[in-house]
């Protein structure tokens, strides 16, 4: 009965073994990073997102557009939207654009 008693026990600490940690300890380093001279300014940088829906000559849904792009105006962005979508026709005779949207 005591070898059993024994077997169980070395069971039993054997599968807690497994619980055990080998964990390496490294200590923490404080990395602060100053920006101070920035290659960009939020002033400079301009998104135009262009959004639009594509239907083929039945009507039927053929393709949703997302693209974006960097320009300095407004007149920018609705010249790459106005190209964007002329592509696409011409890409798609037939087709028919909807549910434009042009985020500056």
């Amino acid at each position: 009965m005591k070898k059993f008693i024994f077997s169980a026990l070395a069971c039993v600490a054997f599968a807690g073994s497994g619980f055990a940690s080998n964990e390496v300890v490294i200590e923490k380093q404080d990395l602060k990073t100053d920006i101070t001279n920035s290659e960009f300014s939020l002033e400079e940088f301009a998104p135009c997102q262009v959004e639009f829906w594509v239907y083929d000559a039945d009507g039927g849904f053929l393709d949703y557009v997302h693209k974006l792009t960097d320009t300095e105006t407004i007149g920018g962005c609705y010249q790459f939207a106005g190209q964007l979508m002329d592509d696409y026709i011409a890409e798609h005779p037939g087709s028919t654009i909807s549910n434009v949207e042009i985020i500056y």
